[in-house]
């Protein structure tokens, strides 16, 4: 189950960010929500501290992508993102993420509280080589 920390909401010109934690295993999450000029927004999730950084598709946009200005309002429950026709609530526990166009609701996100997120992690010690092993012993 993941929720978001509300204490880290940080507000920005054209986006908000805020940590999130899987209550599973404690591991941090970043959450960055732009808003991109006509009916869209950009939703992004990444590790807080990764062991090293994610491929990002960046071929398949068709040029620069042009925000527009954002209005937050944070609360103990929920942070409301709001800019033109267009909103996002995003409810802190258990995180859920509710988009609307012109007040009327067009995409929920995680209502179900199913949302996997698979961090990076190290290989174990001796993994590669207990592989090897086996191989070694098939060609026999």
């Amino acid at each position: 189950m993941f929720e978001a920390v509300a204490s880290t909401v940080q507000t920005y010109k054209d986006h908000i960010t805020v940590d999130l934690v899987n209550r599973e295993n404690q591991h941090q999450f970043i959450l960055k929500l732009e808003s991109v000029l006509g009916n869209t927004f950009h939703l992004e999730i990444d590790e807080k501290s990764p062991l090293k950084p994610r491929y990002r598709v960046v071929d398949a946009l068709k040029g620069p992508v042009q925000t527009v200005p954002v209005q937050v309002t944070k609360g103990d429950d929920e942070t409301t993102v709001t800019s033109e026709n267009k909103r996002a609530v995003i409810v802190h526990k258990p995180l859920r993420i509710d988009m609307y166009l012109d007040d009327v609701l067009t995409v929920s996100i995680n209502s179900k509280g199913l949302m996997r997120f698979e961090h990076l992690r190290r290989k174990p010690e001796g993994a590669a080589n207990a592989r090897g092993a086996i191989h070694a012993d098939c060609a026999a």
